[in-house]
């Protein structure tokens, strides 16, 4: 987990990175941002975490950092900056290559998609949303897909879930969500994508609310599927597949939270994690390093 907003009039952004594993937090020994950040895009490159973008105060922040995970000492440097200036935007790597798409800015909404070219070692302008997009989440989708999910579009929905194909730079719909979402979260997890709480609508589509509601997307049928809701309503919070189980991490419901809990399919209900956070935060960005960290006390 890294940056994020905290309850703070004066400092809402925050540079500590924390690490979680299956035994919960853990000293990992990974040094915070080089900045106090929220709202900004984060992903794993291999063994090296990239974080660009997001929120400035006055302006726009296009500055990029790298950390090679695994070399010691670590330490953050500095990563080609994006073109445009974002946040509340989303890094995806796809098949080893890397790219940020949509999000806002000073004024409005961008939907420009960046890719980085590793040879040039620089981001190009790559391709566009299709239409206007915001809140939204990603995931990656086998060799050359990129799926969009919920947030705000051109009609005011948040049910669509569209695919963007990296090889032809073409766009496709898929099945729409049962629940319209911005601000929510998304992750693989056993060969479906879950997606998860953010600002819902109600059924005339006016009002909005912080939801603990998930729902399950099966790619080979192409239907969303209600299920088994989280027990804390959360937006802007971490989703993530870590060792088995899916995780769901922080967030914002009204007030800023520090609860972990994860979705046991024995018994098919969410269970918090005895482990708090070391502080309340939401508009993290979260990467899953996989086995390139250790808890060594662990077992």
């Amino acid at each position: 987990m890294l940056g994020g907003e905290v309850d703070s009039i004066l400092h809402p952004s925050i540079a500590e990175v924390e690490s979680y594993g299956s035994c919960g937090l853990f000293e990992s020994g990974l040094p915070d941002l080089p900045a106090n950040a929220r709202e900004f895009g984060a992903a794993m490159i291999g063994n090296k975490i990239i974080v660009c973008g997001g929120y400035a105060l006055f302006g726009i922040n296009k500055d990029c950092y790298s950390l090679e995970v695994g070399s010691w000492p670590a330490v953050w440097e500095t990563f080609p900056s994006l073109i445009h200036g974002r946040h509340d935007f989303q890094m995806v790597e796809v098949n080893g290559d890397l790219y940020a798409i949509g999000g806002s800015s000073v004024i409005g909404s961008i939907r420009s998609i960046e890719k980085f070219n590793s040879e040039a070692n620089r981001w190009e302008e790559f391709g566009e949303m299709n239409g206007y997009r915001q809140d939204f989440c990603v995931v990656n989708w086998g060799e050359d897909g990129i799926a969009v999910i919920g947030g705000y579009d051109d009609a005011g929905s948040q049910t669509k879930t569209e695919l963007y194909n990296t090889t032809t730079k073409s766009w496709s719909q898929k099945s729409l969500l049962n629940i319209g979402r911005g601000q929510h979260a998304c992750s693989w997890h056993n060969g479906l994508i879950y997606a998860a709480g953010g600002w819902v609508t109600d059924a005339d589509g006016v009002y909005h609310d912080p939801s603990r509601t998930m729902e399950m997307y099966d790619p080979a049928l192409n239907t969303w599927t209600e299920v088994v809701s989280m027990k804390h309503r959360r937006t802007l919070f971490g989703l993530v597949s870590l060792n088995g189980m899916l995780t769901a991490i922080g967030g914002w419901e009204g007030l800023y939270l520090n609860t972990v809990e994860k979705f046991n399919e024995t018994t098919q209900e969410w269970v918090y994690d005895k482990e708090l956070l070391t502080q309340k935060k939401s508009a993290f960005g979260l990467v899953n390093t996989a086995d390139l960290l250790a808890d060594l006390e662990c077992q």
